[in-house]
């Protein structure tokens, strides 16, 4: 039976897709301004499902 990923191995890994997601967004904006908001969200998001030990 395969073993669910605990809340902090999830939060691992979307940080880590976060983090390979960023040189493909810099890349395709055409102002450095845009890409922040949508990075703050994206990580909001993510932060917001994380354990609040694991926000810190």
């Amino acid at each position: 039976m395969k073993r669910m990923p605990s809340a902090r191995d999830r939060l691992d890994a979307d940080l880590e897709n976060l983090e390979r997601m960023l040189p493909v967004w810099r890349e395709k904006l055409r102002h450095e301004a845009q890409f922040w908001p949508q990075f703050d969200i994206l990580a909001q998001e993510i932060l917001a499902r994380a354990d609040p030990q694991d926000r810190q």
